[in-house]
């Protein structure tokens, strides 16, 4: 494999990270609000 190539896909790998985590703080905050609203309907 070439370098660039290389590169190319370490930078891929990396963004897919940063995105995945991204998610993960997204879900977190959704299920902090879920858990408001169930809380404030019982």
């Amino acid at each position: 494999m070439q370098k660039t190539e290389c590169d190319f896909l370490m930078k891929c790998v990396s963004l897919t990270c940063v995105q995945l985590r991204d998610l993960q703080n997204q879900m977190v905050y959704a299920q902090g609000h879920l858990r408001a609203l169930v809380a404030e309907l019982d």
